[in-house]
């Protein structure tokens, strides 16, 4: 197997490659160290490639990826985002809102300290989990005919659940927020 070449240091980013995976690992120490950068970007991968991406104090965006993700931005302010991706997903930022558009994963999980959890998937999920300490929490699926084993609940917020429900079945999603609303619904 030939070694994956390790990526030089730029500005206060560190990226390396490892096997089939990329660590990338942003550190900002003060407010001047990276003027440029707004948060991660990530542009072309192999498709099947798995990531795991941490931030301090910037955004996290991620399009197109297959294989797995786990993306977390934390240490400040800072929004994951992922689009069209169909890996088993782990998301989460410590104060911002994390966000999944035209997920195809069958596993994903989702959670924010300080921020709402949105998840519009367009393929049918296994197990979904949302949850958010102080923000909304969503998670949207397919028109069809599946039933979900749904537990969505709230300490001070309105709960809506509009989909297929069904205590025996297979496919699992769990929505939770202390303090925002919560709602499991069929995406257009």
């Amino acid at each position: 197997m030939s070694e994956m070449p390790v990526m030089r240091r730029r500005s206060a980013a560190q990226h390396v490659a490892i096997g089939v995976a990329v660590i990338v690992t942003l550190a900002f120490i003060g407010a001047g160290a990276v003027s440029a950068a707004s948060g991660i970007v990530v542009q072309s991968v192999p498709p099947a490639i798995a990531l795991n991406l941490t931030s301090q104090n910037a955004n996290v965006s991620i399009s197109g990826v297959q294989g797995a993700l786990d993306l977390h931005s934390g240490d400040g302010d800072g929004d994951v985002d992922v689009t069209s991706v169909s890996g088993p997903l782990r998301l989460s930022s410590d104060n911002g809102d994390v966000t999944g558009t035209g997920v195809t994963s069958p596993q994903a999980q989702a959670s924010s300290d300080d921020g709402d959890v949105d998840l519009t998937l367009t393929g049918v999920p296994t197990t979904v989990t949302a949850s958010s300490d102080n923000g909304n929490a969503s998670v949207g699926v397919p028109h069809g005919p599946t039933a979900y084993l749904v537990s969505a609940s709230t300490d001070n917020g309105n709960r809506s659940v509009g989909v297929r429900t069904d205590s025996a079945a297979d496919r699992h999603i769990v929505v939770d927020s202390s303090n925002g609303d919560v709602s499991v619904f069929y995406a257009s």
